[in-house]
């Protein structure tokens, strides 16, 4: 499974909970994959640009052959957290 974050801040708590964790950097975005649950998962912040989100979801896709994507975003409008299946 794959997390996509904008922020670390909104991604690190995550990433805290991991057990097995190991860094990967590519194209300049830095990938934490790791157990969560019982769960194979690997993390990325993106950033807020749409194109960066792209790149970040191809490399986990090409890299790391992820299948099930989460994206962790911040909704200002609603001033509330939500995960939404991509």
């Amino acid at each position: 499974m794959g997390v996509i974050g904008p922020t670390e801040k909104e991604i690190m708590p995550f990433i805290k909970k991991k057990s097995n964790k190991k860094l990967s950097e590519y194209s300049m975005l830095k990938f934490y994959s790791g157990v969560y649950a019982g769960v194979e998962v690997v993390s990325v912040f993106c950033g807020v640009c749409k194109v960066n989100a792209a790149i970040a979801t191809q490399l986990l896709i090409s890299k790391f052959e992820v299948t099930i994507f989460v994206r962790k975003a911040h909704s200002f409008r609603c001033g509330m957290d939500s995960i939404a299946c991509v």
